[in-house]
């Protein structure tokens, strides 16, 4: 978890807390606050009313005038609390508080939203309540949801007007995290022990025997091996932290809510998901946790883009046949190739034994690929094949019918191979893995340039896509498609192995354990610095004290069960863990301002050194 830079407050004329617990996060994070207030868009209905005290129906848009007597009102209400020292901006939009909001959420991408959950206390005020809900259920960073009549949290010392507020004014000092050891609980749980860290709090891990059953693949009787396993990640990667593990009888909604009244929690961190992945049901265990919990409730969506785009990539994956895949430009179908790529084998004419370029470029559209480009400004896409090499095939999308490196949009080499997990890795002797190897992959916009917002990293000619996330599912279905074990890539940069991470394992566990150590040492620098600090030989270990190079290993995304259980062994757990805590890595900054201003000298855009 990157420190807090840049928080997201919205707020009305009768919000409180949330903007209390805004400035502390504030204070202690050093953060800039944006404040946003929404004007609701009203039903046709409400003209007949009037709800705003004025005396006046509201419009259904929103003038000037009106707008900067909405900011006047809202500045006034900022001005009861202590934002003495607070960076803090404010705007005042007009809609639907949930869609703007969320509108909000992605274009400043703040690192923690606060948001009130006024609504959420009462059936009747649906507005409200809706929004909230479905904000906590959108939203693709984490929510600190605050409910209206909190006191201050049991650890709270200092009266509430003090100016500026104190580290102890709203002390967080006891977290916790429940978890149900599935892997979105998990990713919450180290969230929760990176705050815990960071303000030196006291973290409790909650699990509940009661929801399980027999069939279930966490019995209670492992669950404190379980926590005992967590609490080990967590000091890995954070040092030591005073940990409370806990098993509860009682179900997950009456065992978190008994553990926060009894133990006096000041904050919990838990997962939007659950075990079963569901989306955000109204009635689920995490609203009623938000409503009746007596502090303020942490919200995250792990992988949230990764989830939902697998879900509707599942759907184009079943309504597309062979004959979608292999048809040729006069609609007759290629030869199905059986045919290995090898020299000696019956080559097939189709990309891959399985897509023709016709298929590809209908792939391409049905994933919405394409339709993705074509808003980026891209037109007359072109799908080019190259598949001279009985081993390495090669694909290129490129715009404007020219083939040169200024349209390229977009390459990815790909090959099948035979894969063995390494010696010690934990998995039983087998036949070699079938994998789809992604030996390159580019991708780049050629219609924008580099900025302070958008820096060049190592490798670019231009800034990336943005799609990266489509891509790579795509690439992993294609995996599925040809039936095999595991989709693989190597990158040529930490930036491309940090991203792959959310999806992708090491082979070697002590290649992962080096890899989880590097994104934790890194974590509060700006990638583009770090991705060219190690590009440029500036990376440190600082167990000896050596520059060390970064050295990448394939990394896997399972699609069989062979090549799960690779990654589900405890002899991988325990060689990845074990390499966490040993690994320590840092960056000679000095080393880099002087590499770099040798390298960028007679480049205006730099690119990765020859």
């Amino acid at each position: 978890m990157r420190r807090f830079k840049r928080l997201l407050v919205p707020f009305d004329a009768t919000s409180n807390w949330n903007i209390r617990y805004g400035i502390q996060i504030a204070h202690a994070f050093h953060a800039h606050v944006h404040f946003i207030h929404v004007r609701p868009t009203y039903a046709r209905i409400f003209p007949f009313r009037t709800l705003d005290g004025s005396g006046a129906a509201p419009s259904e848009t929103l003038t000037e005038e009106e707008r900067r007597r909405i900011r006047d009102r809202m500045l006034r209400h900022l001005r009861q609390f202590p934002l003495t020292g607070v960076s803090h901006t404010l705007t005042v939009l007009h809609g639907l508080p949930a869609r703007e909001i969320l509108n909000a959420i992605g274009e400043t991408k703040p690192d923690l939203v606060i948001l009130g959950t006024e609504g959420m206390m009462k059936f009747e005020d649906i507005l409200m309540g809706l929004s909230s809900l479905k904000i906590i259920e959108n939203s693709p960073v984490p929510i600190l949801s605050i409910r209206p009549d909190l006191s201050p949290p049991f650890g709270s010392s200092q009266p509430l007007d003090s100016e500026p507020p104190a580290q102890g004014l709203y002390a967080i000092r006891r977290i916790l995290a429940p978890t149900d050891f599935s892997a979105a609980s998990r990713e919450a749980v180290v969230y929760a022990g990176a705050i815990a860290h960071y303000l030196r709090a006291e973290l409790h891990l909650l699990f509940s025997a009661a929801d399980r059953d027999e069939a279930e693949s966490t019995p209670a009787s492992g669950a404190h091996e379980n926590l005992q396993r967590l609490a080990q990640e967590l000091t890995a990667l954070y040092g030591e932290l005073p940990f409370v593990p806990q098993v509860s009888n009682l179900d997950s909604v009456k065992a978190i809510l008994d553990t926060t009244r009894r133990i006096r929690m000041d904050l919990i961190v838990m997962s939007v998901h659950g075990e079963q992945g569901a989306r955000f049901p109204i009635g689920s265990t995490t609203r009623r946790i938000i409503q009746r919990a007596r502090c303020p409730v942490l919200t995250l969506h792990p992988r949230m883009k990764s989830s939902r785009i697998e879900t509707r990539y599942q759907r184009v994956f079943k309504t597309l046949g062979l004959a979608d895949l292999t048809q040729s430009h006069d609609g007759a179908l290629r030869p199905f190739g059986p045919g290995e790529l090898s020299p000696g084998g019956a080559r097939s004419d189709l990309f891959l034994k399985h897509y023709s370029p016709e298929g590809l470029r209908t792939v391409l559209e049905a994933y919405g690929i394409f339709p993705l480009l074509r808003k980026k400004g891209f037109s007359s896409l072109q799908i080019k094949l190259h598949m001279t090499d009985p081993y390495r095939q090669r694909v290129r999308v490129i715009f404007d019918g020219q083939e040169d490196e200024n349209h390229l949009i977009a390459e990815v080499v790909m090959r099948e191979a035979a894969l063995s997990a390494p010696a010690g890795g934990g998995t039983a002797s087998h036949r070699p893995f079938s994998v789809l190897m992604i030996e390159w992959l580019y991708l780049q916009n050629p219609l924008v340039s580099f900025s302070p917002d958008r820096p060049p990293l190592p490798g670019q000619s231009y800034p990336g896509l943005r799609i990266s996330h489509e891509i790579l599912e795509l690439l992993i279905f294609a995996g599925r498609r040809l039936g095999k074990d595991a989709v693989t890539i190597r990158p040529a940069h930490f930036h491309s192995a940090k991203m792959y991470h959310q999806q992708f394992s090491c082979l070697d566990p002590r290649r992962e354990g080096q890899l989880i150590a590097l994104i934790r040492d890194t974590e509060n620098d700006h990638l583009a610095d770090v991705s060219w600090a190690i590009h440029l030989g500036c990376l440190r270990d600082d167990r000896t004290g050596d520059f060390v190079s970064l050295d990448p290993d394939i990394q896997i995304f399972a699609l069989s069960r062979n090549v799960q259980n690779h990654f589900l062994t405890d002899a991988y757990h325990e060689s990845v863990w074990r390499e966490v805590s040993a690994c320590r890595f840092s960056i000679d900054w000095n080393c880099f301002q002087d590499r770099y201003s040798i390298y960028a000298k007679g480049r205006v855009n730099p690119e990765a050194p020859a």
